[in-house]
């Protein structure tokens, strides 16, 4: 399955970024057999906040969930409306909350 998560900073050890479209980087993970493999760390070009070129990327990139403090309802039914569960009101480090959220 693979994960995005907003981060404040370009680690998984990082705490997950308030909200969603203003993270300044989002974590893109890999999860398989309770592992945790981190794919890419892309800098949030979205950050000028350009409506719906987040979700975007996420897409191209094959994101299925997307776990975060806020987001925004645009940017929610873009997801949602493509298939990526979207999972908000996480807090804590991108690790522990996949780990939580997920349980694994």
């Amino acid at each position: 399955m693979r994960v995005a998560v907003p981060v404040e900073e370009p680690s998984l050890d990082s705490r997950i970024c308030e909200h969603f479209g203003r993270a300044p980087f989002i974590a893109i993970v890999d999860v398989k057999d309770g592992q945790l493999k981190l794919i890419e760390l892309l800098q949030n070009p979205a950050e000028r906040h350009t409506p719906g070129m987040l979700p975007r990327l996420l897409l191209e990139r094959g994101v299925e969930v997307v776990i975060c403090g806020r987001i925004g309802p645009r940017a929610r039914a873009l997801l949602t409306q493509a298939g990526v569960r979207v999972i908000d009101g996480v807090v804590g480090t991108a690790k522990d909350a996949i780990r939580r959220v997920l349980k694994v």
